[in-house]
């Protein structure tokens, strides 16, 4: 056994080499660039920074002014609020026969709930104002336990705050580089947490302390995840039904490839690789090793420009080429707020006779704000005269305005894009001006794009293998309105799974715009104005018009309102509630309508009796009349006949 330890070390000992080697290889082939990134960063925060070091020193020894007024910080702002605006939002689509549009829309919900969850948006801003600033920035995708209590793992999209703390393979030539075979991310711990938190590890560090940026104090220690691809080695194999699968070593051992009923049509051998993380410091493997899911290494690198200048790739932000214009104009304003300081005031020119006596007085006119100055009339010399100071050269206020331009000209911001007016007229001019300083940095905003859409791949891949077992997740929808779905699910006696999120290839794209809340309230507004053009077809559209507005209970209004919009126009909108409420009023409507004619029936039915009636009662008092008069008919005749007797 003490053998078998020994191997262990010395195994453990080549591998912590070659990843110190490694670490060093990373350093020095970015020390350079690494260099120039780390003096923007400084450069765009501003003060001492923007000023040559030893000219700082000897004008703050000499009591003279150094000013700093920081024009590159806005162009900053602008492209990174801009960015913020209009946020990329991550789209999966179905690609292959086993994937389908129901789930590629749970990935979907369930990629923005790890965004919310994970506040993502600070991870990708944090990221995009690195790429903005010097060139670089990133964030990194973990899998966590969700609760201390269960085995069930989560993701998580965690920010990088300091961008100097990736190192990638220098082999790497992608965007992404997805292609590193390793990369590290470091971090300090004091030497006191350090022990508190692994008590058997040596305290020990790595070299490479040498730059500003990388500084490491004497009582802290350097740890870091590090991520290698592992190359391994697996057996395909296609089934006569079109399956395929990968053939373990337990599945031979079992034999079901000879039992089954299905017969293996084709086999290869195909040389892959796992990504590992350990976590290290110089001397010691500080915690077990795992396996990250999917074959990606999850660190998200947003880059700048890229400029490759004598085989070397060079990255850069907005500040790289906005320095000089900068110092200029530090420069020149420090030198016009000095001269106008140094410069005297207005002096007057008196002679001895103008002041005697009242010198005292004049010894304060440059100091008190007096009503009038005394002086006795010299009739040689006549009255107290003002003499006018010399004039700041104008060449000093040209460079000033003129080093102004430049840093406008070098970040690609100008007036226009900052809000200022122009000598633009119609909104449209005003737009397109707008949209010619946003196009001048668009890179910043399609570079992060990119980033997100291979964030979107990395977490295709880790989904699978974080969600493989039956659960219940959230999703949000793109309204943020949530659902709980449960995946997985076994369906008794098959071996089929409903919403199974396993099995089939996904898609990633990326879309990039406003967000659901701006764009609900662009819709709004367009819908009133569409309404109040066409006002006849308003009845049938203020249920979208309330459904977006953004003030308290406006949901419930349109839902109202959808009450007392005909059905047949809202076929395929109305939710499962909806179409139920909507049928239980065509129901009830359907059977007061029936109530309504059975009373006219009714109603009918008993005019027609009473119509019946009085006819009846009229014929039977025309039957009575007609008797009496033949009977008063009758006694004329008999007295006619007697008179004549």
């Amino acid at each position: 056994m003490a053998k078998g330890r020994k191997g262990e070390l010395a195994q453990q000992e080549e591998f912590l080499k070659t990843m110190r080697g490694r670490f060093q290889a990373a350093y020095e082939f970015e020390q350079d660039n690494r260099d120039e990134m780390y003096d923007d960063v400084k450069f765009s925060y501003g003060g001492e920074h923007q000023w040559d070091r030893e000219t700082y020193q000897n004008r703050v020894k000499d009591d003279r002014p150094a000013l700093t007024i920081n024009r590159v910080k806005t162009p900053i702002r602008q492209v990174s609020n801009d960015i913020r605006l209009n946020k990329p939002s991550i789209k999966i689509a179905p690609c292959d026969d086993k994937s389908d549009k129901a789930i590629a829309k749970i990935y979907e919900g369930l990629i923005r709930n790890i965004e919310v969850n994970s506040m993502a948006s600070v991870a990708y801003q944090t990221a995009a104002d690195g790429a903005i600033r010097c060139g670089f920035g990133a964030f990194e995708i973990r899998n966590v336990y969700n609760n201390d209590d269960s085995f069930e793992q989560d993701l998580v999209i965690k920010r990088i705050l300091n961008q100097f703390s990736v190192y990638f393979d220098p082999s790497a030539k992608e965007i992404t580089r997805e292609d590193a075979n390793w990369a590290f991310i470091t971090e300090q711990m004091t030497e006191e947490a350090f022990k508190r938190k692994y008590p058997q590890a040596a305290v020990s560090s790595w070299e490479g302390n040498e730059r500003e940026y990388d500084l490491w104090f004497n009582d802290q220690v350097r740890i870091g995840r590090y991520y290698v691809k592992e190359p391994i080695t697996k057996e395909l194999v296609q089934f006569s039904d079109g399956t395929v699968c990968e053939k373990t070593k337990e599945q031979i051992d079992s034999g079901m490839f000879e039992s089954g009923e299905l017969k293996i049509v084709n086999q290869r051998t195909v040389k892959t690789h796992k990504v590992m993380c350990y976590v290290v410091s110089g001397a010691d493997i500080l915690e077990k090793p795992y396996e990250v899911p999917g074959k990606y290494i999850p660190i998200i690198p947003v880059l700048g420009e890229e400029t490759i200048i004598e085989g070397e790739l060079k990255l850069s932000g907005i500040v790289r080429d906005a320095k000089d214009p900068q110092r200029l104009y530090n420069y020149w304003r420090t030198t016009a707020a000095e001269t106008i300081a140094l410069q005297p005031k207005a002096p007057w020119l008196v002679t001895a006779k103008m002041v005697e006596g009242v010198t005292g007085h004049w010894n304060q006119a440059n100091k008190a704000n007096l009503p009038y100055l005394l002086y006795k009339f010299d009739e040689q010399a006549g009255k107290p005269v003002r003499e006018p100071p010399p004039q700041p050269p104008a060449a000093m206020w040209q460079e000033s305005a003129i080093a102004s331009d430049d840093v406008k000209f070098t970040t690609g911001i100008f007036d226009s894009g900052l809000g200022q007016i122009g000598p633009e007229q119609s909104g449209k001019a005003i737009l397109a001006r707008q949209q010619k300083s946003d196009l001048g940095n668009f890179i910043y905003t399609d570079n992060l794009s990119i980033a997100i859409r291979h964030a979107g791949k990395v977490l295709i891949e880790m989904i699978p293998k974080i969600y493989d077992t039956q659960r219940v997740i959230r999703v949000l929808n793109p309204d943020d309105t949530d659902e709980m779905v449960e995946i997985n699910k076994a369906i008794p006696g098959t071996d089929q799974k409903i919403n199974d999120i396993t099995i089939g290839k996904y898609d990633v794209t990326v879309s990039t715009g406003p967000s659901y809340q701006t764009k609900r309230q662009e819709a709004a507004a367009s819908i009133l104005a569409f309404m109040g053009a066409v006002p006849d077809k308003a009845p049938i559209m203020s249920d979208l018009a309330a459904k977006n507005m953004d003030w308290p209970g406006s949901d419930e209004v349109a839902k109202r309102i959808r009450k007392t919009i005909d059905p047949a126009l809202l076929e395929g909108e109305l939710d499962e509630e909806e179409m139920q409420q909507q049928q239980a009023r065509a129901e009830a409507e359907a059977a007061q309508n029936e109530m309504i004619q059975q009373m006219q029936a009714l109603q009918m039915a008993e005019t027609d009796s009473k119509r019946q009636l009085n006819i009846a009662k009229a014929q039977e008092t025309l039957a009575s009349i007609d008797q009496k008069e033949l009977e008063n008919l009758f006694n004329v005749l008999q007295a006619t006949q007697g008179g004549r007797q």
